[in-house]
C-alpha cells in the first residue's frame, strides 16, 4: 500500500531518497533543499511539481500551491488596500 503524504520532507523520506538524490533530481543545492523542508523559505510552485513527480506524492502540488497562491493572494489585497490609499473596502471582494 503506497503512503499519502502532503510534507515535502516525508515525501521525500517515504520515496526512499537522501537529500543529495532529491535534490540532485529536483535541479536545487542540498542546502536549498533543507531549507524547504524545514519552512525556512516557501517551496516554489515549479519545485514543489517536480517533488510530486519525483516523490509520487500527487497531494504535494495541491497543498503547496494552494497555500503559495493564498499568499500572494493576501500580498495582493495588502498592495491595493495600500494603494487605495487606506479604503476600509480597498481589499475586500465586491462578489457578495
Amino acid at each position: 500500500m503506497n503512503k499519502i503524504c502532503v510534507n515535502a520532507k516525508t515525501g521525500r523520506k517515504i520515496a526512499g531518497y537522501t537529500q543529495w538524490e532529491a535534490a540532485e533530481k529536483l535541479g536545487v543545492s542540498v542546502r536549498q533543499l533543507s531549507s524547504y523542508e524545514n519552512g525556512k523559505q516557501r517551496i516554489p510552485p515549479d519545485i514543489v511539481t517536480g517533488m510530486a513527480r519525483v516523490y509520487n506524492q500527487p497531494l504535494l502540488i495541491m497543498f503547496h500551491v494552494r497555500d503559495y497562491e493564498l499568499q500572494l493572494y493576501e500580498l495582493y489585497l495588502g498592495m491595493r488596500n495600500k494603494i487605495a490609499g487606506g479604503n476600509e473596502n480597498a481589499g475586500k471582494s465586491i462578489y457578495k
